[in-house]
């Protein structure tokens, strides 16, 4: 048991002296979560305590392969494959604590000494193993999801990890080969070592080899694992969480889902995704049986109604109904913005959580159980871990400086007023590996727990906070409210600033609205609305879709976002479609949308050009130009693009039900400038006439703008 200090501030820290006297106590209430022990902080040991308690109790199965295995049977295998790895690095027993710590990278302050293994695996029993091997070897594991990582990827993933050994599983093999194969010969010599999963298990037990726990290597400071994530750089960069606060957030409620031993835990997410690394450390720190999907729909649904517990993004809960899985018993979702309908629905038929916290802070920072009607919210800090709400004009932005100071801390903000989401304590993990100028950015000293500090760089211990790139404010009762994120802020048409998580919130008002997103292509708001049900029948294209459904729904949809939001904040540009494009990881894939949006952009102006032609070659020869739209200048068009096949990332996204490229799109325009609609072949005809007589009429008037606000507000109504 460890018992972990508590990271709430006996006295009024200095850094809050701006605040009043009320603010500071409230402060000092709702940003501290409260202090808890942890029986197991090195995540193998609560995997190992069940070993003992539960020796025969069925750790993993993975129904779609036919496999199976107890705790006592993959705690065997995990041994022999520590071991092994301990023999392969020649970590001798006298030597191997001193290799370990003499490692250290490039200045890299996310690298105190850990080594790291890949891992090269798909969903598998032979994954966890690899996991658990890694673990009770002494090193940091490194997943790498084969069914999805590109060979770039999976290249730069390698050589940025740096890793001693690669675990590959037995049909990897070739693929691992041949990509490093290329790499040696472009990039020099690249000495890798890699070890066949299966072809050592084999061995191993062919051998009757060493099956006894393997020494102990790790320290509670060590790291756990190295996530890759992207986020707005595209490049993937890794995340260095320790053990100590992954075993924070799993080790009780309401982090572990209120697992005990027996329950079933659904593992249905991206492996590499520190979501993945949820549902599989806390089922086996919890003693629990995690049940590992299949590759189709069909098997996704059949798991589901096996299981007790499940974690997932909204965007994956989304395509299933509650009332169909009535064994359920606690969900949790995270990793993107939950809307309040989907929170409510699943609310209504089991227990139900939301939570907020990137990768960099060991999963999460807040979780609120939600119940049916309640405004949904991020909730409150976990224990251990605290939340600030701080401004965000600062310097704290900047990078470390010269002399080697931190940036000046941002200051907290009086309770209830909208600023940058910090997070400070246990699980504050180590910075990204390899970036120490990218590290010192997010990374700052915790102004609220070192109250001694004054920036002058003491060798002393310092405690950090990260910048999560969240706006959130407090809510009067205590409930911390996601307010979107900071580079989601965008400023649109001459300057407006707007938050395009709000637009998304308040597109989700319309009935037929299941998800929405937000997004500024080119300048241009672009609004995404997924629907609840799909409107294309038969097996045609435009011909079988209902004109006048669509026609109400992006009404509809334009309408309540007008009813929250300015009018500068209303999408001039709407897709309405019946899926949105994912990424490996169960989130909304905005790349793809915004490629479709490309797209289509393309293809307007290719038509857009045809149609000038056609209409100057008529001018031509009739010499003659229709009074009635003499002032009205460059054509547009509102039109429905034909539905594109859909391409499957792999058989991963397949399981989910998700597509790179959705099926049924539907987008529509809407300009601010004076506008001359030319119908499309696929505009409605009956609407095209209406508009075109009452701007007849209209310009028949001496106010030529009132005519080219009225074809515009018709537009807007008609679209």
């Amino acid at each position: 048991m460890y018992q972990t200090p508590s990271i709430k501030p006996i006295e009024i820290p200095p850094s809050l002296a701006h605040l009043t006297l009320e603010d500071q106590q409230t402060f000092i209430k709702y940003s501290f979560g409260p202090t808890r022990s942890i029986p197991f902080p090195i995540v193998h040991h609560a995997f190992e305590y069940h070993v003992q308690q539960t020796p025969d109790a069925i750790c993993v199965e993975h129904e779609a392969y036919g496999h199976s295995m107890t705790y006592l049977q993959i705690d065997k295998l995990a041994n022999r494959l520590a071991r092994r790895i301990q023999r392969q690095m020649s970590l001798s027993s006298s030597s191997s604590t001193d290799r370990l710590r003499r490692r250290r990278r490039r200045g890299d302050p996310a690298s105190d000494g850990d080594y790291r293994i890949c891992i090269l695996a798909r969903r598998s029993v032979y994954l966890i193993v690899s996991i658990i091997a890694v673990l009770k070897s002494g090193a940091q594991y490194v997943p790498i999801d084969a069914a999805t990582i590109t060979d770039e990827a999976l290249r730069h993933i390698i050589n940025d990890s740096d890793p001693e050994v690669v675990l590959v599983m037995e049909e990897f093999i070739d693929r691992f080969d041949q990509v490093f194969m290329i790499a040696e010969e472009s990039e020099g010599d690249i000495n890798i070592l890699r070890i066949c999963v299966e072809q050592t298990i084999e061995e191993d037990e062919r051998l009757n080899a060493n099956d006894t726990k393997p020494e102990d290597l790790t320290r509670l400071d060590d790291g756990c694992y190295i996530i890759y994530t992207s986020g707005t750089t595209g490049v993937p960069k890794g995340v260095d969480v320790r053990h100590i606060g992954i075993s924070n957030v799993i080790c009780a409620p309401p982090g572990n889902v209120h697992m005990k031993p027996g329950m079933r835990v659904a593992q249905l997410l991206n492996i590499a995704f520190d979501m993945g690394a949820w549902e599989i450390l806390s089922s086996l720190y919890n003693g629990c049986t995690l049940c590992l999907r299949g590759n189709t729909f069909k098997e996704w649904v059949h798991l589901l109604k096996t299981v007790d517990v499940v974690i997932s993004t909204p965007s994956i809960l989304a395509r299933h109904d509650p009332a169909e899985y009535p064994n359920i018993k606690h969900v949790i979702v995270g990793g993107e913005v939950c809307p309040q309908s989907l929170a409510d629905n699943w609310a209504s038929h089991t227990q139900f959580n939301n939570c907020c916290g990137p990768t960099e802070i060991s999963i999460c920072n807040t979780i609120q159980p939600h119940f049916p009607g309640y405004p949904l919210s991020i909730g409150t800090p976990i224990p251990n871990t605290a939340v600030y709400i701080l401004s965000q004009d600062s310097d704290s932005s900047s990078p470390a400086r010269p002399d080697g100071r931190y940036p000046t801390p941002p200051p907290a903000l009086p309770i209830g007023q909208t600023g940058s989401m910090w997070v400070g304590g246990i699980g504050v993990s180590k910075g990204y590996l390899n970036l120490p100028c990218k590290t010192a950015e997010r990374w700052l000293p915790d102004p609220f727990r070192n109250q001694n500090w004054k920036s002058e760089g003491e060798d002393e211990m310092v405690y950090l906070m990260f910048n999560t790139n969240d706006l959130g404010r407090w809510r009067e009762d205590g409930q911390l409210e996601h307010c979107g994120r900071a580079d989601d802020q965008v400023k649109v048409r001459g300057g407006f600033r707007v938050e395009l998580d709000g637009v998304a919130s308040a597109m989700m008002r319309a009935s037929f609205v299941r998800a929405a997103v937000a997004l500024l292509v080119d300048g241009v708001l672009w609004g995404f609305a997924m629907r609840f049900e799909r409107c294309c029948r038969g097996g045609g294209l435009t011909g079988d879709v209902d004109k006048i459904e669509i026609e109400r729904e992006v009404e509809e949809v334009t309408r309540c976002t007008k009813d929250v939001m300015s009018y500068y904040a209303v999408p001039e540009r709407w897709m309405i479609m019946d899926e949105f494009p994912m990424t490996r990881n169960g989130k909304v894939d905005k790349r793809a949308l915004i490629a479709m949006t490309v797209d289509k952009k393309e293809k307007e102006l290719k038509e857009k050009g045809e149609k000038e032609i056609r209409i100057r070659e008529k001018t031509e020869a009739t010499k003659e130009e229709p009074d009635s739209i003499s002032n009205v200048s460059t054509p547009t068009t509102s039109t429905i693009s034909i539905p594109t096949t859909p391409t499957r990332e792999s058989e991963e996204d397949e399981e989910a039900g998700t597509t790179t490229t959705p099926t049924s799109p539907y987008m529509f325009r809407s300009r601010q400038s004076s506008v001359q609609h030319y119908p499309s072949p696929h505009s409605y005809t009956h609407e095209t006439t209406k508009i075109y007589t009452s701007f007849a009429h209209h310009t028949q008037s001496e106010n030529v703008t009132t005519a080219k606000s009225f074809i515009q507000v018709k537009v807007l109504a008609r679209l």
